[in-house]
C-alpha cells in the first residue's frame, strides 16, 4: 500500500513539473515573439518619427530631389524586412532556427508581403472587429511553433505620400513599383499586420531537460524517504516477531515444566490476594492456594515488619 502511495505521488508530481516545463516553454517563445515585436516597432516609430521627416525636409530644402524614393530609406516594411533577414543570419551562426517575420498586407507593393488566407482573414477582424493581438500555438512538419499577430500602425496623412493616390507620389517610386499595387490606401485603415512565428524546439529542449532534473530529484528523494520507511518498518516486524516468538518459547517451556510467574503486590495491605499470577498459570494458581502459600506469604511480610526499622515501614 505504501509503494502505491509513493508511485502515484512520484507521478503526480512529475505530471505537474511536465506542464510547467511546456508553460515555460511556451512563456519563453512569447517573449522572444514580444521583444521581436517591439524592436519592429521601435525600427518603425524610428523611421517614421525621425528618418522620414528629415528626408521631406531635406527634400522641401531642395538639398533631395523631392521626386527620389529608395525603399532603403523610405519604406519601413524593406527595412525592417532586411532586419529580420540579417537577425536570421546571426541566430544561424550560432545554431538557432531562422524566426519567421512578415509584414503582411491585402494592398502590398512587394509581392513577397501578400496577405495568406489566415493573415487576411486576421487583417479583416482588426480593421472590422477591433482585434489587437491574436497567438496560437501550431503544428508543422518541422515541429511545433508560437504564432502571433498584431496590427500595423494605422495609415496617416504622410503614409498617404506614398500609399495614397499614385499621382502624388515620387516619380521614382511609380517607376520602381508601378501606379497599382500599394496604393489608394485610406487613413486611419490598418494596412499591415505583423506576423511572427517563433520555433518552440530550442525553448522545449530547455524545458524538458529542466523537467527531468526536477523529476529525477523528486522521484529519488521519494524513493530514499520509501526505503527509509520500509526499512524501518522491517526492522520493527523483526523486533516484533523475534519477541513473538521468545514468548512463545517461554510458554512453552512453562507449560512444559510446570511453573508459574507472580508479582508479589506489596502494597496491596488491605487486599487478601497479594499474589498475582500470569493468566495462563490459573492452573498453578490454584494448587499454590491449595497449599496455603499465601497466608505463609503473609506471615513472612508481618515478621518482616517487626525488624524494619518504623520509619520505613509505611513504605512496605
Amino acid at each position: 500500500m505504501l509503494l502505491f502511495v509513493f508511485l502515484g505521488l512520484a507521478i503526480g508530481l512529475s505530471s505537474l513539473f511536465y506542464v510547467k516545463t511546456e508553460k515555460y516553454a511556451v512563456h519563453e517563445a512569447q517573449k522572444q515573439c514580444k521583444y521581436i515585436l517591439y524592436a519592429h516597432r521601435a525600427v518603425q516609430t524610428y523611421i517614421t518619427k525621425i528618418q522620414r521627416p528629415e528626408l521631406y525636409r531635406l527634400q522641401t530644402n531642395g538639398m533631395l530631389n523631392p521626386e527620389y524614393f529608395s525603399p532603403a530609406l523610405f519604406s519601413s516594411t524593406y527595412i525592417a524586412r532586411t532586419i529580420t533577414s540579417l537577425h536570421n543570419e546571426e541566430r544561424q551562426k550560432n545554431g538557432l532556427p531562422e524566426i519567421y517575420f512578415k509584414l503582411a498586407s491585402d494592398n502590398p507593393r512587394n509581392p513577397i508581403s501578400q496577405a495568406d488566407s489566415v493573415e487576411l482573414d486576421l487583417l479583416r477582424r482588426i480593421n472590422k472587429e477591433g482585434l489587437r493581438e491574436y497567438n496560437q500555438l501550431i503544428n508543422r512538419p518541422d515541429g511545433k511553433w508560437l504564432y502571433i499577430a498584431v496590427p500595423t500602425q494605422q495609415s496617416s496623412s504622410n503614409c498617404l505620400k506614398c500609399h495614397g493616390d499614385p499621382a502624388n507620389a515620387p516619380k521614382d517610386l511609380v517607376r520602381l513599383y508601378g501606379n497599382k499595387a500599394g496604393f489608394f490606401e485610406k487613413e486611419g485603415r490598418y494596412r499591415a499586420l505583423i506576423s511572427i512565428r517563433v520555433p518552440l524546439a530550442p525553448v522545449l529542449i530547455e524545458s524538458f531537460n529542466l523537467f527531468i532534473i526536477l523529476a529525477g530529484i523528486t522521484i529519488t528523494g521519494l524513493a530514499l524517504i520509501y526505503l527509509i520507511i520500509f526499512f524501518f518498518i522491517r526492522h520493527i516486524d523483526a523486533k516484533q516477531q523475534s519477541l513473538d516468538k521468545t514468548s512463545q518459547r517461554l510458554e512453552l517451556a512453562l507449560k512444559s515444566g510446570h511453573f508459574g510467574i507472580w508479582d508479589w503486590a506489596i502494597q496491596q495491605i488491605c487486599s487478601g490476594r497479594r499474589v498475582i499470577w500470569k493468566r495462563s498459570m490459573r492452573c498453578l494458581e490454584n494448587r499454590l492456594y491449595h497449599w496455603n502459600l499465601p497466608e505463609r506469604l503473609e506471615k513472612c511480610l508481618m515478621h518482616s515488619q517487626k525488624n524494619v526499622y518504623p520509619c520505613t515501614q509505611n513504605s512496605l
